[in-house]
Parts: C-alpha cells; sequence; structure tokens
C-alpha cells in the first residue's frame, strides 16, 4: 500500500496517460488520484481488521466496517460536497469515510481485545 500511495502520489499522470487520458481528464484524474491515495495505507489497516473480525467470530463487525466506509459515509459525504461544485471536494470523501472506518475499526478491535483476548491471557498465566 506504501508502494502504491507513492506511486499515485508522485506519477498520476503516468498512471492516467496508460489510458490515453486527454487533457481535461488529466486536470480531474490527477488531483482525485492524489487524493484517493491517501486512503490506500487506512485502507489496509481496514481490510487487516475485517480479517480479524472474522477469525475472532465477529463477521458482523467486518460488515458493519464496510457498511459504514461504502454506503453511510462515502456515498453521502461525496453527494454533499458535490453540491459545492467543487470536484476535488468531492474526492475528499473517500479520505473521509475512510478514517472514519478506521476509527470504528479501532474501537471495534479494542473491545475485541478487551473481552476475548485478554481474557485468554489470563487464563494462561491463571
Amino acid at each position: 500500500m506504501t508502494a502504491g500511495t507513492l506511486i499515485f502520489e508522485l506519477a498520476p499522470g503516468v498512471l492516467l496517460k496508460i489510458f490515453a487520458a486527454s487533457d481535461h481528464m488529466l486536470a480531474i484524474g490527477m488531483p482525485a488520484l492524489r487524493i484517493i491515495a491517501l486512503t490506500f495505507i487506512p485502507a489496509a489497516f481496514g481490510i487487516v481488521s475485517s480479517g480479524v473480525f472474522q477469525a475472532t467470530g465477529h463477521g458482523m463487525f467486518s460488515l458493519w466496517q464496510s457498511l459504514l466506509r461504502q454506503l453511510v459515509m462515502l456515498l453521502p459525504c461525496a453527494w454533499l460536497f458535490s453540491f459545492t461544485g467543487n470536484l476535488d471536494l468531492v474526492w475528499l470523501a473517500f479520505p473521509i469515510s475512510e478514517m472514519v472506518s478506521c476509527m470504528f475499526s479501532a474501537f471495534c478491535l479494542k473491545w475485541i481485545f478487551k473481552h476475548q483476548i485478554q481474557p485468554m491471557e489470563i487464563q494462561v498465566n491463571a
């Protein structure tokens, strides 16, 4: 994810030119790729968290995390930002939704640690 972030931040024009992007598409796409690239590393945390939720028998946390990121935050934020007429603000919906999803995931991971993992440690040490 770090490599992807660096590539998208440093060479968005090169990536877009692979698809024969016009000057107008470059003007729209370069800021979009740079903004969306900010979500790659937090997305890695979300992917790992989702796997932990499922592995510990908390698949609903994984579902809620996905719904929160995609439906509850991303779409409404993008829709609201679209009223500004500033396309770059619409792209900010991605990092905003990813950050909220990461906070939710961190809360759930803390809950799992406190209620499921920590009690196992106490039993082993007893």
